[in-house]
């Protein structure tokens, strides 16, 4: 006979220690007031990570039971995790360039002026920006540009 005690402590564990960060997600979604979430953002940052975290804590209350449905339970929850990560990068990944752009200044609490881009100038290329942020000083001919930030190929 196998003794599943342990694995459903650690299940439980995990499954309520991803609830308890998913209530952190959700409350400094709320409190944040740079950018208003969307219900995209609603459903992928808090959501169906806790549904899966909440999947894990009651499959560990049914592994002794029915211990071949909870396994494939788990490994769809893996799965899911794993998938709600490569969406969230992504996403956090297409909002850089807007969060670069919008630069402040502590101390004066305006918005700073980007600096004039040398690439620009020295190309004569018009499809460079007069302006850039600082890292637009390292942009090339030919490189793939996304709001004011260039992704080079």
């Amino acid at each position: 006979m196998v003794f599943l005690f342990p694995p459903s402590v650690a299940l439980v564990i995990c499954g309520l220690g991803g609830l308890a960060y998913g209530r952190i997600v959700i409350h400094r979604a709320r409190r944040q007031t740079f950018y208003k979430p969307l219900w995209e953002d609603w459903v992928w940052h808090a959501l169906l990570p806790c549904s899966i975290y909440a999947a894990l804590a009651v499959t560990a209350l049914f592994l002794h039971a029915t211990t071949q449905l909870a396994l494939f339970v788990i490994g769809a929850a893996a799965l899911g995790l794993l998938l709600v990560g490569i969406h969230n990068a992504w996403d956090t990944m297409r909002r850089v360039p807007l969060l670069v752009t919008h630069d402040v200044q502590p101390e004066m609490g305006t918005p700073r002026e980007p600096e004039p881009c040398s690439a620009a100038r020295r190309t004569g290329n018009p499809a460079i920006p007069s302006t850039w942020t600082r890292a637009g000083d390292r942009v090339r001919t030919g490189d793939v540009q996304l709001g004011k930030l260039a992704f080079y190929r």
